[in-house]
């Protein structure tokens, strides 16, 4: 659920892979730091955010099946909800609510996609790399 993101940035990537990021695997994370002035906010904030991923703590836990139907159904759920939150945050002028909702809804599509493809796509994805 959605308290599970919390934990993570909230990013398109971190969105997509947060079933990975969750699961039972061991994580590592790199920052890349630059010592030029000009970058320091952005090396501040690369450490920041490397200091609270040091804190997230993954428990193993049994895998199981899939049930892609339902995973479709919730995620065009969350799809319809983040489509009235983004109609209140254009009604309120929140420029960066909007961002953020923009954001995850397009994540959530992309989400949406990847599991509703077939094998065949995959074949045919295969067959032109080849």
């Amino acid at each position: 659920g959605r308290n599970d993101m919390s934990k993570f940035r909230n990013s398109k990537l971190t969105l997509l892979l947060s079933n990975a990021l969750s699961g039972n695997s061991r994580t590592s994370m790199i920052g890349t730091l630059s010592p030029a002035s000009s970058n320091f906010e952005e090396s501040h904030n690369t450490l920041k955010f490397a200091s609270t991923v040091k804190t997230i703590k993954v428990q193993a836990k049994a895998a199981k099946a899939l049930d892609k139907d339902a995973l479709v159904r919730d995620l065009k759920n969350e799809i319809l909800e983040l489509r009235k939150q983004l109609e209140q945050a254009k009604e309120k002028h929140d420029d960066e609510a909007l961002k953020e909702i923009a954001d995850h809804l397009e994540a959530s599509h992309a989400i949406v996609a990847a599991q509703t493809r077939d094998w065949v796509d995959f074949e045919e994805e295969n067959a032109e790399l080849s």
